[in-house]
């Protein structure tokens, strides 16, 4: 299996909105015209892969969830246009 790093589409097509204390927000994708209703962890994951470009085990490290739901949001992220994974 190929390695990845896991990108964020540029954090200048995206634009955010949250509300305190509700656990959600959404992202709307300024290059598709889609707008996504995502939950904290897949914001914060997102938010992380504007940042700093990651692997699944960075990830993993750096977020206290399963690997294989990490793995299955960053699945879900790439086929809603918000992040692609790169080969290492």
């Amino acid at each position: 299996m190929t390695p990845f790093r896991w990108l964020a589409l540029d954090h200048t097509l995206l634009l955010r909105r949250e509300w305190v204390g509700e656990g959600e927000g959404v992202v709307f994708n300024c290059a598709s015209g889609d707008l996504h209703l995502l939950n904290q962890t897949a914001l914060d994951v997102l938010e992380h892969l504007s940042d700093s470009p990651s692997t699944l085990e960075e990830l993993a490290v750096r977020f206290p969830i399963d690997v294989t739901a990490l793995k299955s949001l960053l699945e879900s992220l790439d086929s809603l246009g918000l992040v692609s994974p790169v080969p290492l």
